[in-house]
């Protein structure tokens, strides 16, 4: 009901003046004194419009400095406005991207320009695991919104993972830059053997693993390119 949002919207306001606002203001003073030292053609970024970025390219754009973003993930459509980058120039990562991205409505406005994917590389074929368990690797990644929803989803996979019983091993990769409260409760308290994996490289992570399970993020293209059974875990 109208209550409800109201009090949720008034929570989500206090959160942001709280937690993100002054943030916010000095990302904004370090961008113009960045360019203040730094004189360059032209800004490339990857995560064009994060709140950390978007400063630097709105300075670069006043001062006349090209301003190029690079396709960081996978697009959903529709996608909400808070995605779209601002930059100048959109690359995508392929035909196909361009082709899927330029379906959004929100990049209407948007000049996308065709780049080259480093999942084009060739990677090799992870050799076959022989071990008594099964190695499953659950690939986690940030979460900004509906953290709650999410945990929720979380905890049915690990009770849904749990029924395999000793017979299987959980391997938990998580991003670097997120909050792991959430996850690093559910491995404390999960019955099926669980460990995190982030000493060693995503290619090595993979290759030991017999299948992994991605939430969305673009090491799932490095799983399907190694030939790994890949299952796609949307906890929205």
């Amino acid at each position: 009901d109208e209550s409800a949002l109201n009090k949720f919207m008034k929570i989500k306001v206090e959160e942001i003046v709280n937690n993100e606002l002054l943030e916010n203001l000095c990302d904004k003073l370090i961008a113009e004194e960045f360019f203040k030292y730094v004189s360059c053609r032209a800004l490339l970024t990857t995560t064009d419009p994060d709140s950390k970025v978007i400063h630097f390219v709105k300075v670069a754009q006043s001062l006349n400095i090209k301003t190029i973003a690079l396709q960081h993930g996978v697009m959903w459509n529709p996608a909400p406005l808070s995605v779209v980058p601002v930059s100048d120039v959109f690359v995508a990562w392929s035909k196909i991207a361009k082709k899927w991205v330029s379906k959004i409505k929100a990049f209407d406005n948007i000049n996308i320009i065709i780049g080259q994917s480093p999942f084009h590389r060739k990677i090799s074929k992870a050799k076959p695991r022989r071990a008594k368990k099964l190695r499953i690797l659950y690939l986690v990644t940030i979460v900004i919104l509906d953290i709650n929803v999410v945990a929720y989803y979380q905890k049915r996979l690990f009770e849904t993972l749990k029924k395999l019983g000793k017979s299987a091993e959980l391997v938990v990769r998580i991003h670097p830059f997120q909050n792991d409260k959430n996850i690093r409760s559910l491995v404390a308290n999960s019955s099926i053997h669980s460990t995190f994996d982030n000493n060693e490289s995503l290619q090595d992570s993979i290759e030991k693993s017999d299948i992994v399970i991605a939430e969305e993020t673009t090491a799932f293209f490095d799983c399907l390119n190694m030939g790994k059974p890949t299952i796609f875990f949307n906890p929205y």
